[in-house]
């Protein structure tokens, strides 16, 4: 119940569980808890078939985490090494075997039935997810069968040189995979696998762009654990972890303390390895990354060296620890150590380790009211209670008030402007449809339109969002971007001004292997103070920053990408004798490079539905690019020409760009929805805000659609991060 009141609280775990969110892990919790509690429970039932039903419903929760969410991985990993440790210590009975069995086989079932693709037999059996399950099922019958019920013979060769018969199971185990791996898919195979391992420590969302563009997928700090949670309360968790590992151990005197100890250092090598951006710690030095590898493999060297000697050396002590070991403390122990590396690799799973906290702070506070209660003299007993009922209560009500206000300034995602345009599909658009769009809206037109979608945020065939970014929102011309809606027979296609902000991301992913396509879009304030006004001429001066996307050449001085920079804007605009505009003159971009300032002409100003270009159309000498103005909303105050849009000439000329920023139609994409009467493309109160648009797809009766629209696979080097790019 105290776990649960501080869940309740925590500012880590309210995002995504407030109505509104699309996000899908609201949904795996429910599972994810589910399926780890009926697993336990099964190992501790001692009905025969509530065992067994306890494994089926674990099973199906699981396998509906598998479903949802790409954190099964904390599951997996967790059962796999507790299951295996349970193997080694020859605590797993034959019944929880097969107890395990029916879990692995029901979960796998589950999986196949709702999730084809993920149920693939060589992908499960050889993926690290899913492939500990099964190494363990395979070693417990294994061990079992030829050990235990030693069925063919062979025990007393066993116990003549194995003084620990389940490791050299194991170990057996093992060499046959390598063979196996060796002869069927060669060496290549096994150092990607420990490479990947070995990322997956250090920085498991860098390896691709579909992570890097992500900004929860971002690494986070452990300053940033304290912003999120605060210091007191991850000094109780600590503690807390720390406390369950020794009652996990106590039955073997002293050297619970030790196991404890290492437990300790093991949590915090975890935890401040990635200190803060500044420290020697920070996740990226060799100090930080020996510190950090080096005490999980030492770790694991002491826990075996001790249960080794405690086997062969004090065999009384190690059967009176087998049999008094609780199976929940032992696995909760374990699974809090992969919630600590999932919480240092990615800013969103603070979210998963949220829980894990909420379990370890109310362990804590119970363990000292255990431990108080062996205190000689009642007022230091019941006072400490007292203290510990006070902080308990700071605590939950300091963290109320902070979800209490965030929640308030919260809006639902799926707001009004959202429920609008899903009404209109409903009742302009038929059952049949298919829309295209980016991930992000997937859930939204599927459950608010009830219309099918290419993609949304499970992303379970990333190659949608390739092509997407890559023909559709940044392609250069509407043939592209037909062959590929064609090749996955969508009708429509949906943009939201979020996409201005998101260019970047669908830029880079859409990009090739050499980030061909990859830009952004920036923004730029009108200033001004450094406005002039004349009689019949106004000089827009508009500041700001971004760095060039492509190099270019401008009176014989070269400007690089990512090193010079786009500072500002010079708009000059005629009037007419009533302040009213009547047309532009010619506009200066601003580059800034190497501590100086450069003034060239700029191509394009686009205004108010009119795209003004200036200069010869090839061969432009200048910044070849273009500048939209926007409207700003500002506390009540409107300026026509208050920001405005930097659209390199990579952005310029996309369909995104003419299609949705410019508002241009074609014979192919017909506008039929569009609410920028009531939601104008604009600046608010310094958020950009804009319509949602809605085309219709008309297809032409000779296109042909290319092979390489119809990929299932992301084409080689599109997933890579190129490492001069930040």
């Amino acid at each position: 119940l105290l776990a649960s009141a501080f869940l309740t609280v925590l500012p880590a775990y309210l995002f995504r569980t407030m109505a509104g969110v699309s996000d899908k892990e609201a949904l795996a919790m429910v599972f994810f808890y589910a399926g780890l509690y009926f697993f336990i429970a099964f190992f501790s039932e001692t009905k025969l078939w509530k065992g067994g039903l306890y494994s089926f419903i674990a099973g199906i929760s699981v396998g509906a985490v598998w479903c949802i969410w790409g954190g099964i991985v904390f599951i997996s990993v967790s059962i796999g090494l507790f299951m295996l440790i349970l193997i080694l210590l020859k605590k797993l009975s034959e019944r929880n075997l097969w107890f395990y069995t029916i879990f692995l086989v029901t979960t796998i079932s589950f999986l196949a039935i709702f999730f084809t693709v993920r149920a693939s037999p060589v992908g499960i059996l050889t993926a690290p997810i899913s492939g500990i399950l099964f190494l363990v099922l395979f070693l417990g019958h294994l061990h079992n069968y030829i050990y235990t019920k030693d069925i063919i013979g062979i025990k007393k060769y066993y116990e003549k040189i194995a003084i620990f018969p389940p490791l050299l199971t194991l170990v057996l185990i093992l060499t046959l995979g390598i063979i196996l791996i060796l002869i069927f898919y060669g060496s290549s195979f096994i150092t990607e696998r420990i490479g990947n391992l070995y990322m997956d420590l250090i920085a498991p969302f860098s390896k691709n762009r579909w992570a890097l563009t992500v900004a929860e997928s971002h690494q986070p700090y452990f300053t940033d654990w304290v912003s999120q949670f605060s210091m007191n309360y991850l000094v109780i968790v600590f503690f807390g972890a720390v406390f369950l590992f020794y009652e996990t151990f106590k039955t073997l005197g002293k050297k619970a303390y030790y196991l404890a100890a290492a437990y300790a250092i093991l949590l915090l090598a975890i935890s401040l390895n990635r200190y803060s951006h500044s420290s020697t710690l920070n996740g990226e030095t060799t100090v930080s990354i020996i510190f950090y590898t080096g005490t999980i493999l030492l770790f694991l060297i002491y826990m075996t060296y001790s249960f080794y000697m405690l086997y062969t050396k004090e065999h009384d002590s190690y059967k009176e620890f087998i049999t008094h070991l609780s199976y929940g403390y032992l696995f909760v122990s374990i699974f809090f150590i992969f919630l600590l590396i999932g919480a240092r690799s990615a800013m969103r799973l603070l979210f998963v380790f949220a829980p894990g906290t909420a379990i370890m702070a109310a362990f804590f506070v119970f363990f000292i009211v255990d431990y108080s209660k062996n205190f000689s003299t009642k007022p230091l007993r019941y006072g400490t209670w007292i203290v510990l009922a006070i902080f308990v209560f700071i605590l939950l009500n300091s963290y109320s008030q902070s979800v209490i206000a965030q929640a308030s300034s919260s809006g639902n995602g799926y707001h009004e402007q959202w429920q609008y345009a899903m009404d209109w599909v409903r009742d302009n658009t038929p059952e049949n449809a298919v829309f295209a769009h980016w991930w992000d809206y997937g859930y939204y037109v599927q459950t608010g339109g009830e219309r099918a979608t290419l993609s949304d945020g499970g992303n379970a065939n990333p190659t949608i969002n390739y092509l997407t970014g890559r023909y559709l929102l940044t392609g250069g011309n509407d043939t592209d971007a037909l062959q590929v809606l064609g090749s996955r027979n969508a009708t429509h296609v949906l943009v939201v001004s979020d996409e201005i902000g998101k260019y970047g991301a669908f830029s880079a992913i859409g990009a090739d292997a050499n980030y061909d396509h990859y830009s952004w879009i920036s923004s730029y304030s009108l200033d001004t103070s450094q406005t002039t006004d004349s009689e019949n001429l106004t000089t827009l001066v508009y500041t700001g920053g971004s760095v060039l996307d492509d190099g270019f050449t401008y009176q014989e001085t070269y400007f690089p990408a990512y090193a010079a920079a786009v500072a500002g804007f010079i708009i000059p605009l005629e009037k007419d004798n009533n302040s009213n505009f009547l047309e532009f003159q010619d506009p200066t971009a601003i580059i800034y490079y190497n501590g100086n300032y450069y003034n060239m002409p700029l191509h394009c100003v686009f205004f108010n539905g009119q795209e003004y270009v200036f200069g010869e159309e090839e061969n432009f000498e200048g910044l070849d690019s273009c500048f939209q103005i926007l409207p700003v909303y500002q506390s009540g105050q409107f300026n026509g020409f208050g920001a405005g849009l930097y659209l390199s000439n990579d952005v310029w000329h996309t369909w995104f760009t003419e299609h949705y920023l410019f508002g241009k139609d074609s014979e192919y994409f017909i506008t039929v929805y569009n609410d920028e009467s009531s939601v104008p493309l604009a600046i608010y109160n310094g958020r950009i805000i804009g319509p949602i648009k809605i085309w219709e797809v008309n297809y032409p009766e000779n296109l042909t659609i290319g092979e390489e629209f119809y990929i299932t696979e992301l084409p080689e080097g599109v997933n890579t991060v190129l490492t001069n790019l930040q």
